[in-house]
């Protein structure tokens, strides 16, 4: 798994990532981590950015939004492609385990980016985490008959 921190850097600096997702509005985001934190801290930068952005933008998204965009479906492809496939190279003893090498990092990859996400999701709902103080509860369930008795109307009354 650690492969595809260095693999998916790697890719951050030949694709410009950034560039390609933004569609040009924001370039050489490793080149202001080098002159904020110096030469270690672009590197670390662009381990973590490049992991956060190879798991945070899925494929179908790049198909959608940029078809025509060969270049970012390769920057989010290949990391995973080159991190695998020397993973299995390394540490599988068979066909076998190769698949499962590589099934292993995209599981082990999904359930840590899952994380962030349930963390979001505990703290802002409204049974476990932050709570909104409300005056009256009454009034609350009121609002939400209004405005479902509001969309009725717009509906079917029309």
């Amino acid at each position: 798994m650690i492969l595809l921190f260095f693999i998916s850097g790697l890719t951050l600096h030949l694709f410009d990532t950034f560039a390609l997702i933004t569609g040009g509005l924001i370039n050489n985001v490793w080149m202001i981590a080098g002159l904020l934190f110096g030469v270690i801290g672009m590197i670390i930068f662009s381990l973590f950015m490049g992991v956060g952005i190879v798991c945070l933008f899925p494929i179908h998204w790049a198909i959608i939004t940029r078809p025509d965009n060969i270049l970012l479906l390769l920057a989010l492809v290949l990391p995973w492609i080159i991190s695998s496939s020397i993973a299995s190279w390394w540490f599988a003893h068979s066909p076998r385990g190769g698949i499962h090498t590589s099934l292993a990092i995209g599981i082990g990859y999904f359930i840590l980016m899952l994380i962030p996400y349930l963390i979001l999701i505990v703290l802002f709902t409204k049974q476990n985490g932050l709570r909104l103080p409300h005056k009256d509860k009454h009034l609350d369930k009121l609002h939400i008959v209004y405005t479902l008795q509001y969309h009725q109307q717009i509906l079917f009354h029309r």
